[in-house]
């Protein structure tokens, strides 16, 4: 058995790629090379717009952050996606996580509006694409749809960010 687990966990740490980093951890580490598949989802600001993440869908990098009302670490990092959102000209997409629409809007009210789209993603659809597993969580996604950065847990500065989407631009 414990053979077995050992291969298991061996066989997912082959599947790791050695692009990006996840600053989450504190230092560069490997990060899953994930191509999500198109996912689409109602634009919680502008009803009938289509907020559209991966395939056909790109026309330019994207960042992704999963987010909610209330998630504590997710209002201690939104004035650094404030700073953010003021820093680059990629569409930062939110991704409200198991939260409500009304809870939400008053959130972004409230906290501010870093965000190009905001969509719902109440049952977590949109966050098992990503491979989801706590909030916040950021993400940079080029344009074929490929993570190529990440991020665990509160943002606690952007520079790393803002210097791969700088290395995006310049490719």
């Amino acid at each position: 058995f414990v053979l077995a687990v050992a291969f298991f966990f061996g066989a997912i740490h082959v599947t790791y790629s050695t692009q990006g980093t996840n600053s989450g951890l504190g230092t560069q580490q490997n990060i899953p090379e994930i191509t999500i598949d198109p996912v689409s989802f109602e634009d919680l600001f502008d009803p009938g717009q289509k907020v559209r993440i991966g395939g056909d869908a790109m026309d330019s990098p994207v960042v992704v952050n999963f987010f909610a009302s209330w998630c504590q670490p997710c209002k201690v990092e939104h004035p650094l996606l404030m700073q953010l959102s003021k820093r680059t000209n990629l569409p930062l997409i939110g991704v409200a996580f198991s939260d409500n629409e009304e809870d939400t809007k008053a959130f972004l009210e409230d906290l501010g509006n870093p965000f190009t789209r905001v969509g719902m993603d109440a049952k977590a659809e949109v966050g098992v694409e990503f491979a989801v597993d706590g909030i916040p969580a950021t993400f940079l996604v080029n344009e074929k749809g490929t993570i190529v950065w990440r991020h665990k847990g509160p943002l606690k500065e952007i520079n790393s960010l803002l210097t791969a989407i700088n290395g995006l631009e310049s490719e």
